[in-house]
Formats: structure tokens, C-alpha cells, sequence
């Protein structure tokens, strides 16, 4: 791609403040040229580009250290759909402290061309954005708003992304990057901000560090209305949340400017203590441009049922112009109210919220995060919600529910999961949704079905005949089934649902398609990835096999190998196997889909197996498999992982028996040194493993998630106590553990690997600790040593030198599903 015109064009009014980057986040809204803006966590809004900006708020309060991974906490502006942004040939862009990882741009109308089609996105960095850092950025990392000439449209790319205009109903191609400086929104006279923590902290349209991370994945907290006559936002007050400190160290190479450790202040809930509240407002948006006053606030209240108790927000929707949709989750997640709130006196006084529905689990958690599809007339919705099938339990299904009176039908039935309802169709009554197929949870497609239970057209797939799976099973577990050029899709509907574009990604190589609804047929083939496709086949890929293994009489466990190239079944050649666990509740790792990964590595160039499993508490296989881990994580999916190691290590004759590995990451980390402690000292399945950044101890770790799986700690003592790996840690004494772990890390703190060392040291166990300092969780900016400092643990463990067995056999096992 050609780069983009340097030259850059403020928007009004430029006032740098000390040349720190204090701009969170920016947004449009749904009518001309509407902008909000959130500076140093206070909303302010710009009825158009062109005017003064009016601050909504004024009771943020800054924390030094506030921001997320820059991938996701960095955002992006998206052209308005008319395009009123792109005058003389200029786009209004946006650029943040720290990377950006997504583009996606909706343009259409009389001033957009095609030479404007496309915006390119890069921030500069100079800090720990580059590691995938979470904190605030230094004054070199700098932000701002801006327009932006565009020159030129290259080919898709990872770092593209397609939207379809709701005018011209076609796809437009976006790619990505540019850079800026810092601009205040207004200058604020303000000074009550703080560089270095505050004792209590504010956040208007914007989450906190909990809410970002697992609640609404996102970095903002503000919703338009469709016409972008309302702004809905959440402000989070932490004031009564604890204080996490973390470490920075800064740079070897200023010694001066970092003589002292600097502790950077993070606001992070932990299980039993307290959590971040949390409110709604409405403002009208400005009558008219020009007009400076300050609109008032309205609050969304709670439905009765939640007022009073501690809960969260994780869905904020607008039904219409004057309706909003809430979901308003317990503490305890498992009661969840879905909520339909408006100004029901007609007064601008306060949005009062009316219970829709009600989801209560009680074999586990209640976890609704997707957003409501809604019907033509705006008088019902759609959504996932579970339901009972038989004695198979509950799972994920189509959802029709009506507004006001609640009445809820289900459009879909059996033994699979929804995914996500992508649109729906409101000419030819289609609710269009991604499944997964009985029998088949690694694979996802997309179905329609009408918005109605009275028809009884039943269910419509358009992309499982893309490429039928092809059976080659033969009598070892370890034949699996031929891969599949197209059998996981994901798609993305124009406003009408009259085309989508089809991203197939995987097993094959990925491809992107322009497909019209109504024959479900392509228009056009956008993307083949033919580039990729040479790349593969000049290479020596590993052998990718999929296959069951049994766990209990009710469950199996989906297992998938990546074989060395020149294993063959009919020879006596031993390899070694490293098994890649997570298993984290919810969580699944063998899907249907195209990727090169670290195990592509070891089984290409290092004759290494490379095994993923999903186990026991994996998710899109109904309720009831994944809430077997409720209230006892640590326990179920440790000891599946060790059950079906064990039995590949019997059942395939491939497998050296006594060189197989385990690495882990986050959760993977801590199932990782569990397995190892409860692994059998006489006939033991691993012998050795890695933990990246694990969790040791649950009461480390965030409320929300934690309490989530393993309720409030005063309900579970018993579970907090079986969880805790530290207890657990003299059996890893006889094998080899390597602990690594990223000073920095606001997810899952040094904090609990330094009280896992504490613990080995105690049991006098003989480990190996690697320690990154300044890195945060993902170790983003040590990749290649981590990876080799992996790779020479992985050598010493199996001991390269040991000879090999060489011949021939025939083999005869049973697969077993």
C-alpha cells in the first residue's frame, strides 16, 4: 500500500496539554458529522466537526495508570455512512497512544469516490504499547483527531476490514495507518487531575480495567441512538475499589530517569472485595449547531428487581429513538435481567427500566453477551438464550421475544449452540444466525430460519455445502478426518440483510466472498488469498488430524494432533509430544479453523506432536458439559487432561511415552502446574511443562471472573481451597518446570507467580523461572526470546540425543466418537 499524505488538518480546537496523550477515545454518532469525545475519562460532544465541543461531563477522574492492551484500548474512527466527513478529497481520522489492530469504515454518497475508499491507521510508539502494554503512554506516544488525505487502495491484508454501505448496499475494502499529535477537546481549567493515581477514580463513556477486560470488551461505554438523537453512556466509579500496585521499571538505558521504581496504581477488584459501580445516562444532543449548553444528564434506573444490589451492566442497546435495552447481571452472574427502559413520564426526568425477561441459572453462570436483533416494527427482539433439550440439558438458541409483554419463543431446537444472530431480514422475515452442527462443535456456518415458530420452513444452511466433509476414518483414534476447504464462516450483513460477506477461515486456506441473500449465491469473490495459498504448498505442513477420546460414559473430549510431515502410521518411529492446554471455562481450542501457529513450528522443524484438547467445561456443546467446572476450577479439566494424554499415549503407537510436554498460558499456566502436581508419581503422563503468567490463587484474580466460575469466596471456601495451586506444588518436584511471567502484567499480576515460587521453594522443588521485566501479559515485546527460551527447555526435557525406533507395524485401534 502507497503511504498516506503526512500532511495532517486539526480539527478545532487544538489546545496540546503538556504533550501527554490524554484522548481515550473517540466515536461517532448516527447523524451528520456528530462526534463523541472522551479526554481524561470526561465526555464531551461536538454537535459537527466544525463546531466547539460541549463537555457533558465534568467528575472524571484521571489515574495515571488507566489504559488497556493499546491492540484493543486504541480506537479508530469510522466515516459516517453519508460520508459528510470527506471534504476536498479528506477523511476525519483519528489516532490514539499505542498500535492499531483494526479498521473499519462505512462510507458512501455523492462526495466519496473511490480514491477514498480506504484509510490507513498507524500510531507511533515508543514505550510499552510495543509490548502490549496496558498503562499509560509516555509523551512520545501522541494522539489526536484529524483529516486525512487518501491515496491509495491496496489488496486485503490481516490489517483490512470490510463494511458494506447501507446506500449502495456494496462492499468497501478499508485499510490501515497514520500518526499524530495530542489535542485537548477543550481546554479544561480543571485541577484536580493526577498523574500518579487519585483516591478515587471516574470513568464517563469509557469502562475501567474490569469492565474492558470481561464484561464489554471494549474501550468505549457510550451508545447513539440509530438517528443520533441520544447518547446513552455508562460512568464506572471505582471509588471503592482496591488498589493493585504494580512495578515499572523503566529502561536499562536511563539509569537516571529511573533510579526509583516507579509503582503504577490499578484499580482492580479482587474475589469478596468491593466493585466498580456503575450508572446509565441520556443526554438529547445539541438542537443546533453552535449552541454550547450544557444538556442534562437523565439517569436510567434499574428495574425494582436489581435496585439496591451490587450488579453490572453488560448489555447497552437503543431499541428505537426513545427505548433503550439493558442488561442488568447479579454479582452472583447467575440471574441476569433483561430490561427495556424509556422516559415512561414523559418529562426528561429518568429512564425507568421494565423487566423483559429473566435468565437465572442454577447448575452454574449466566453469561448474556450478545447484542438484541431487532424486528422491523421494533416490538421484538432476537437473541441466544438457553433452553432445555431433553435429557442432553440446556443450550444456546434463537430467541424471540416481544416488547413489551416478554413472551418469549424459541426459533430454533436441538443438541448445538448458537453462536451469534447476525441480522435479520425484515422484507422476507429471515433471522439470520452462525451455529455450530451437532456433532460437529469445531465447526461453524451460517443458518436462516423464519422469524416465526409457526413456519415450518425449519432451518436453512447456507454454507455447510461449501465443502462437505469428506469421512477417512480409519482404526486408529489418530486417523481423524480429511480437513475441509470451508466448514467455519463467519459473516457480516449489509443494513438490509439483502447481501453478506462471507469470510470462510478455515480448515483451508481463508477466502472472503460478496454473496446475495436471497439465492445465496456470490456476486463476487473479493478475496482467494491465492498469495497464501503458494506460500503453504512450498511448504513441508504438518499433518493435521482430529479425533475424539473418551472421558466419561456422557463426554468425550475433541482432540486435535499437528503430526510431524514425515510421520507415517505404518513405521515405528517414536516422536515426542508438547500438549498446548488453556481449558479455561467456556473456552475452546480445537475449532475448524486456518492458522500457523508455535505448533506448526515444533511439528515442522522440530518432529515435535503438538496436541490441543478441549476437555470437560469447553464451551458450544450446551450448558451442562461446560458447567461441570462450576465452583471447581482446578479440579475436572486437570484431571481430564491427564485422562486423555494418557490414553493417547496407550492408543498411539507414535507417541514416546516418556517425552511428553505440557506449556500453558494464563489459565493454561495454572492447569499446566496443576496437572504436573497431580500428575502420578509411578507412571507419570508428563514430564515437564511450562507456565506463562498463570494463576496460582483465585483470591489474586478479578472479581468478576473468579466469581464468576467460583462464586463469592465466603460461599466456597472448600473450592477456593482445592483451587489453590500453591497447596499443591510438592509433586512437581519430579519433573522439570519452567515458570515465566511479565513484571507488568495487570491481568494476571507478578503477584501470583511470585507466591508459587514461594510455594516450590518451600517443598524444596528445583524449578527454572524466567522473569520479563516491564512486559505485560501478552509478553508482546519478547517474543523471540521467550519462544527460544522455550524451545532450549523443550531440548533439554526430551534429550535430542536419545536414538530412535525404526520399522514397521500395523496398527488396529478403534476411533472412538
Amino acid at each position: 500500500m502507497e503511504p498516506l499524505d503526512r500532511h495532517a488538518y486539526d480539527l478545532p480546537p487544538p489546545s496540546p496539554e503538556s504533550g501527554k496523550s490524554l484522548l481515550q477515545f473517540a466515536g461517532w454518532g448516527n447523524r451528520g458529522s456528530q462526534l463523541a469525545v472522551v479526554w481524561k475519562n470526561d465526555l464531551y460532544y461536538y454537535y459537527s466537526v466544525i463546531t466547539s465541543p460541549v463537555q457533558l461531563t465534568n467528575d472524571g477522574k484521571w489515574q495515571h495508570f488507566r489504559a488497556r492492551d493499546a491492540g484493543r484500548a486504541s480506537a479508530v474512527l469510522h466515516l459516517m455512512n453519508n460520508c459528510p466527513c470527506v471534504v476536498a478529497g479528506l477523511l476525519v481520522l483519528a489516532t490514539f497512544h499505542g498500535r492499531i489492530s483494526n479498521v473499519n469504515i462505512n462510507i458512501d454518497g455523492p462526495l466519496c469516490s473511490s480514491r477514498h475508499r480506504a484509510l490507513g491507521v498507524y500510531a507511533t510508539d515508543h514505550s510499552d504499547a510495543a509490548t502490549g502494554g496496558r498503562g499509560r503512554q509516555e509523551g512520545r506516544n501522541r494522539s489526536g483527531i484529524y483529516l486525512q488525505r487518501r491515496t491509495h487502495v491496496g489488496p486485503m491484508t490481516k490489517d483490512n476490514t470490510h463494511s458494506i454501505s447501507p446506500e449502495a448496499k456494496r462492499p468497501i475494502i478499508t485499510t490501515g495507518s497514520s500518526t499524530a499529535t495530542a489535542d485537548s477537546p477543550r481546554r479544561s481549567a480543571r485541577s484536580d487531575e493526577t498523574l500518579d493515581g487519585v483516591p478515587d477514580v471516574v470513568f464517563n463513556g469509557i469502562p475501567d480495567w474490569v469492565y474492558e477486560e470481561e464484561i464489554l470488551l471494549s474501550n468505549k461505554a457510550m451508545w447513539f441512538s440509530p438517528s443520533g438523537e441520544r447518547l446513552c453512556f455508562a460512568k464506572f466509579n471505582d471509588s471503592k475499589v482496591d488498589i493493585q500496585p504494580i512495578p515499572r521499571y523503566g529502561s536499562e538505558l536511563d539509569p537516571k530517569s529511573n533510579q526509583y521504581t516507579r509503582i503504577e496504581n490499578l484499580r482492580y477488584p479482587k474475589p469478596g472485595r468491593a466493585i466498580p459501580s456503575v450508572e446509565l445516562f441520556v443526554f438529547k444532543t445539541l438542537p443546533k449547531e453552535g449552541d454550547s449548553s450544557v444538556p442534562p444528564a437523565v439517569p436510567v434506573k434499574p428495574p425494582q428487581s436489581v435496585r439496591g444490589k451490587e450488579y453490572y451492566v453488560t448489555i447497552v442497546s437503543w431499541v428505537d429513538e426513545s427505548r433503550l435495552f439493558v442488561n442488568f447481571l447479579h454479582r452472583s452472574q447467575t440471574q441476569s435481567v433483561l430490561a427495556i427502559c424509556w422516559d415512561q413520564n414523559h418529562k426528561n426526568a429518568a429512564y425507568e427500566c421494565t423487566e423483559s425477561q429473566k435468565e437465572v441459572s442454577r447448575t452454574g453462570w449466566v453469561e448474556l453477551t450478545h447484542q438484541p436483533v431487532f424486528d422491523a416494527e421494533r416490538q421484538a427482539y432476537f437473541m441466544p438464550l438457553p433452553v432445555n433439550d431433553g435429557l442432553n440439558g440446556k443450550f444456546l438458541h434463537v430467541a424471540k421475544i416481544t416488547i413489551p409483554a416478554g413472551e418469549r419463543d424459541y426459533l430454533t431446537h436441538g443438541s448445538f449452540d448458537i453462536v451469534s444472530i447476525k441480522a435479520y431480514d425484515k422484507k422476507n422475515k429471515y433471522v439470520y444466525f452462525l451455529t455450530t452442527r451437532e456433532d460437529a462443535p469445531g465447526e461453524q456456518h451460517l443458518y436462516r430460519v423464519k422469524d416465526t415458530k409457526e413456519d415450518d420452513k425449519g432451518l436453512e444452511c447456507l454454507t455447510c455445502d461449501l465443502g462437505a466433509a469428506v469421512s477417512n476414518m480409519s482404526d486408529s483414534p489418530g486417523a481423524g478426518s480429511i480437513e475441509v476447504e470451508c466448514s467455519f464462516v463467519d459473516a457480516h450483513f449489509s443494513p438490509t440483510a439483502d447481501f453478506y460477506i462471507r469470510e470462510c477461515l478455515g480448515p483451508g486456506i481463508p477466502s472472503v466472498a460478496l454473496v446475495a441473500t436471497h439465492n445465496n449465491t456470490v456476486v463476487e469473490m473479493m478475496d482467494t488469498n491465492d498469495r497464501l495459498r503458494e506460500l503453504v504448498e512450498k511448504r513441508a505442513m504438518p499433518q493435521v488430524r482430529n479425533f475424539s477420546a473418551p472421558l466419561t460414559e456422557k463426554y468425550n473430549a475433541a482432540v486435535r494432533l499437528l503430526l510431524p510431515p514425515g510421520l507415517r502410521d505404518e513405521e515405528i518411529i517414536k516422536y515426542p509430544m508438547v500438549v498446548d492446554v488453556y481449558a479455561g471455562p467456556g473456552s475452546m481450542a480445537v475449532q475448524e479453523r486456518f492458522m500457523v501457529n508455535w505448533g506448526h513450528y515444533l511439528a515442522s522443524k522440530k518432529n515435535i506432536i503438538y496436541a490441543t484438547i478441549d476437555v470437560r467445561g469447553s464451551s458450544r456443546q450446551g450448558e451442562t458439559r461446560m458447567h461441570e467446572v462450576y465452583k471447581r476450577l482446578g479440579t475436572i479439566e486437570v484431571a481430564d487432561q491427564l485422562a486423555v494424554v494418557r490414553y493417547l499415549k496407550s492408543e498411539l503407537h507414535f507417541i514416546q511415552e516418556d517425552h511428553v510436554a505440557l506449556q500453558g498460558w494464563s489459565y493454561g499456566g495454572y492447569v499446566t502446574a496443576l496437572a504436573l502436581a497431580q500428575d502420578s508419581e509411578s507412571d507419570p503422563v508428563f514430564c515437564c511443562g511450562i507456565s506463562i503468567a498463570p494463576v496460582s490463587q483465585w483470591l489474586y484474580y478479578d472479581a468478576v471472573y473468579a466469581e464468576r466460575y467460583m462464586q463469592h469466596p465466603n460461599q466456597n471456601v472448600g473450592g477456593y481451597e482445592t483451587a489453590d495451586l500453591t497447596r499443591q506444588v510438592e509433586n512437581i518436584k519430579n519433573k522439570k518446570f519452567f515458570l515465566i511471567h511479565g513484571t507488568l502484567d495487570d491481568n494476571v499480576h507478578y503477584q501470583q507467580s511470585m507466591m508459587l515460587v514461594q510455594a516450590l521453594v518451600k517443598k524444596d522443588v528445583i524449578f527454572s523461572s524466567l522473569t520479563y521485566p516491564d512486559q505485560r501479559h501478552q509478553l508482546s515485546g519478547v517474543r523471540a526470546h521467550l519462544y527460544r527460551s522455550m524451545e532450549n527447555f523443550f531440548d533439554q526435557c526430551f534429550n535430542s540425543n536419545n536414538a530412535e525406533e525404526i520399522g514397521l507395524m500395523t496398527v488396529k485401534a478403534r476411533d472412538r466418537r
